[in-house]
């Protein structure tokens, strides 16, 4: 660490700004890392050089600023909470300055938060569905069957059946539209939730949607609503467990070590480009549904389902009316209703299709 003095040290992060790719890069990261005890550190500049991004220090915050291609790292010296485009995560060491040097640990450093959208998914696209801006297939998920009833309803109609002849219909006119389709189930199979999920992961589709039909004690109750993933899922949890089930689906650099990390790191990115595309959708459809007059449209809403919080791909859960309306579970029981109702969600999931491409996954106006 030689090359490393405090007065050059001071003097860099002394300015309001500073460029860190003043000088040329290393070739890997194994030139640049040192052990330290059990923890392998960075130095600030060699993370700069390599990573060609710019560094600013904010005097009065004390805090400490990497940005490119419009995203941006903030942190303080000895504290393990960080800042990534404005949310926080968690380190398991934080930054120190050792003999004058900030030293980054080496998790930080290879946070793929810096890159583009569109890089990342060029390099998943290979393994990741919908990676290349395009959606041609579509899951649909019946809720419920076999043993699993779902919600009673009036005269004796299960919500299962209804299910599975709105998704049998969605299905038809899905591949009538050129959608490449999933079921989950095609008769009255019992499928546990995580089967369902299962699935969904291993499709290689783009879109997940899951068909249901509500209840309430209040049996006016009426109309269809759709549910995205609600922001309060702990999005560090799910990505690290999708590191653990699909383990080396993702890889970002074969030079960089800290895998789980690193791919939970991703995981947590798609996770939450997923979010905002499922709101999108739910949109989509929804609007598509608010065309059907007789039907009250109850919107859209958030919520915690299995199916939505664990599947790896934008994913909404279509209540399409409820059991317990006496009028309104009529009309889902009626093949016609059925027809229209999965012709409507088609145009949704056509005209979120055609949003998509046409803006590269909503990345552009």
């Amino acid at each position: 660490m030689d090359k490393y003095i405090t007065p050059i040290f001071a003097l860099a992060i002394a300015v309001t700004f500073s460029s860190c790719t003043t000088t040329p890069g290393p070739r890997a990261w194994n030139e640049v890392t040192q052990r330290i005890g059990p923890v392998e550190y960075v130095a600030l500049m060699d993370v700069c050089d390599l990573l060609k991004m710019n560094y600013e220090w904010d005097a009065l915050t004390k805090k400490h600023i990497l940005y490119k291609n419009s995203n941006y790292l903030s942190f303080l010296t000895d504290d393990r909470n960080i800042s990534v485009n404005g949310n926080i995560r968690t380190l398991s060491v934080p930054p120190r300055v050792l003999n004058g040097v900030l030293m980054l640990p080496r998790e930080l450093a290879e946070l793929p938060w810096w890159k583009k959208k569109e890089d990342i998914w060029k390099e998943v696209r290979a393994v990741y569905p919908g990676s290349a801006f395009v959606v041609d297939k579509v899951v649909i998920d019946a809720g419920h069957g076999g043993k699993d009833l779902g919600a009673p309803g009036f005269f004796g109609l299960k919500e299962k059946d209804i299910n599975l002849e709105i998704a049998k219909k969605l299905e038809q006119k899905l591949r009538a539209l050129g959608i490449d389709t999933v079921m989950t189930r095609t008769d009255d199979t019992y499928l546990t939730l995580p089967e369902r999920a299962w699935i969904a992961n291993n499709s290689g589709a783009d879109l997940f949607i899951s068909i249901h039909a509500n209840s309430a004690p209040d049996r006016s109750v009426q109309g269809p609503e759709i549910y995205y993933l609600s922001e309060s899922v702990d999005d560090d949890e799910r990505a690290n467990q999708m590191v653990i089930d699909y383990g080396t689906k993702v890889e970002l650099n074969p030079d960089l070590p800290n895998k789980r990390s690193r791919d939970a790191t991703l995981w947590d990115i798609i996770n939450t480009e997923n979010r905002q595309e499922s709101i999108e959708l739910a949109r989509a459809i929804n609007s598509s549904l608010k065309r059907y007059a007789s039907a009250k449209n109850r919107g859209i809403k958030r919520a915690e389902f299995f199916v939505l919080k664990w599947t790896d791909k934008p994913a909404v859960l279509v209540e399409t009316g409820f059991m317990t309306n006496r009028q309104e579970v009529r009309q889902l029981a009626d093949a016609a209703y059925q027809d229209q109702m999965a012709g409507l969600m088609a145009e949704g999931v056509m005209a979120y299709k055609a949003e998509y491409e046409r803006t590269r996954g909503f990345t552009t106006k």
